[in-house]
Parts: structure tokens; C-alpha cells; sequence
């Protein structure tokens, strides 16, 4: 049976790279991982869809307001504050540091992943 789906379904493993890291993370790692994890997603996303929506303004182009409205947006610093705050309890309860900077950096990467993904779809 044909899937009526399947030009929405990105073939490249780097589209799902994010899902799949922060599935990992919640599922594996520890309250230091997963709140330094979430740090790192809200700080790195969070800038890059700044940058996304700067340069569509420069470059003029004609983007949905709800697009803009919707990434032209900043990591709040309260929840970056309380992430830092959570991950800093997990370590002083006595999670593992090593694993904590391992999972928020191969996050970090699975969002790079994310980006090289939607900048090569047509």
C-alpha cells in the first residue's frame, strides 16, 4: 500500500539525529544529564532560530508572520537559570559530571544535525 505521507518523511538520519538523542537522554541519563541536556537545547536552538530569522530579514525574504513570531524568540532566562539550577542538584546528589557534558554535547551535535538537515531540504 502507498504511503500518501511519504514525500513529508525526510530520508536522512540527521533529521530525526534530535528526537532520537533526547529520547536517549530522558530514557538514560541522569538528572544532571537531562538538565544540563535541556540547557544546552534551549541555549543552541533557541540562538540558532534567532540567527534563521535575522537572516531572512536581511536577505528580505517573504516569510509567514507566524514563522517569525514563532523562532524570532530567545531561551528564557528563567528556565535556563532553573535548567543550570536542576543540573547542579543532580551533581551535588552525586550524578556523574563526565555523563552529564557527554549527553548535553552529543545534544548539542544532534541539533547541528537538525540544522544540516532543513537547510538540504528542497
Amino acid at each position: 500500500m502507498p504511503d500518501p505521507f511519504e514525500s513529508f518523511w525526510p530520508p536522512d538520519r540527521e533529521t530525526y539525529a534530535f528526537n532520537g538523542t533526547l529520547s536517549w537522554v530522558a530514557n538514560q541519563g541522569s538528572q544532571a544529564s537531562f538538565a544540563l541536556s535541556s540547557y544546552t537545547d534551549m541555549v543552541v536552538y533557541f540562538s540558532g532560530c534567532s540567527a534563521l530569522v535575522r537572516r531572512v530579514r536581511e536577505l528580505r525574504i517573504d516569510a509567514p508572520a507566524e514563522f517569525i513570531e514563532y523562532y524570532d524568540d530567545d531561551a528564557s532566562d528563567e528556565l535556563t537559570e532553573l535548567a543550570l539550577d536542576v543540573a547542579q542538584d543532580g551533581l551535588g546528589r552525586g550524578d556523574d559530571p563526565q555523563d552529564a557534558l557527554f549527553q548535553a554535547r552529543l545534544l548539542e551535535e544532534s541539533i547541528g544535525d537538525f540544522w544540516r538537515s532543513a537547510a538540504n531540504v528542497s
